[in-house]
């Protein structure tokens, strides 16, 4: 028999920093200040939705598409979405989350935009790996 405590995974907001606190420091953070005013974002790459919470944080009126091809990582995040619109259905009524490969379905991210009425967006790309500062310089 095991000693080994098994629980659960799963992926919560407010442990990424307590969304008042994201909402007080939303000017500080670089990806808000780079986003600037955009009142809608894409986050082409969502992850585990961390950007994407701070994204949504950052303005009151922002609407946040987020999009991730991994479907194990969706359904954690559209759970953690749903925890979150108990607490704050304000934030999780302006977050978007699709099942989809946001490199090959433009078209369709497109539409849902559309459907949103969202025409002015900004998209945002994380990059995957961290740039590799050791490189030799030419």
């Amino acid at each position: 028999k095991s000693n080994v405590k098994e629980s659960p995974f799963r992926i919560d907001f407010q442990d990424f920093g307590k969304i008042n606190r994201l909402k007080q420091s939303a000017n500080t953070e670089l990806l808000c200040k780079a986003i600037g005013k955009s009142a809608c974002v894409v986050d082409m790459t969502s992850g585990v939705g961390r950007d994407s919470i701070i994204l949504a944080s950052g303005l009151p009126e922002r609407f946040v598409l987020m999009c991730e091809r991994t479907k194990a990582l969706y359904y954690l995040v559209k759970d953690a979405i749903k925890r979150l619109h108990s607490d704050n259905w304000q934030l999780s009524n302006r977050m978007m989350l699709e099942n989809i490969d946001s490199a090959v379905e433009l078209e369709r991210i497109q539409q849902l935009l559309l459907t949103n009425n969202q025409s002015k967006v900004s998209v945002y790309l994380d990059p995957m790996y961290p740039m590799d500062h050791t490189s030799k310089r030419k």
